[in-house]
């Protein structure tokens, strides 16, 4: 599982700017809308932690989420609808690192049947996403 600083440090980079600076300008409100949506449907941490992680409470937390659906079609959001897609897929190769490796660990595979799993998995996931 990806962990919340892995996931502001995305953000971070994406925009090269630090989201949990408090100002509102730059974009910084709709930077943050990004890392909460992807902080919530990639982890299972609640709107507190969530919020912690960029010093804001709970409910800043749900009013950005909020925010974020309600601006996702909206021209001027754009390019946080991109960044947001970019970063997604980001966490999702991320993800299948961390459960490729702990599948080697359990199983311990040879490294010929390494490459095997790897096409597996991501044949699975672009199933998976085809299939949403």
């Amino acid at each position: 599982m990806i962990k919340l600083e892995h996931i502001k440090g995305f953000v971070d980079e994406y925009f090269d700017k630090d989201v949990s600076k408090r100002t509102r300008f730059g974009g910084r409100p709709m930077m943050r809308y990004v890392y909460y949506k992807l902080a919530r449907e990639n982890t299972p941490f609640v709107f507190a932690d969530i919020g912690k992680e960029v010093n804001r409470n709970h409910a800043t937390v749900i009013h950005g989420i909020k925010k974020f659906q309600d601006e996702y079609n909206q021209k001027h959001f754009l390019p946080f609808k991109n960044a947001y897609l970019h970063i997604s897929e980001l966490i999702k190769e991320e993800n299948l690192k961390v459960k490729k490796n702990i599948i080697l660990e359990i199983y311990e595979l040879p490294k010929n049947e390494v490459k095997e799993f790897e096409q597996m998995a991501k044949q699975f996931l672009e199933r998976k996403q085809n299939n949403v």
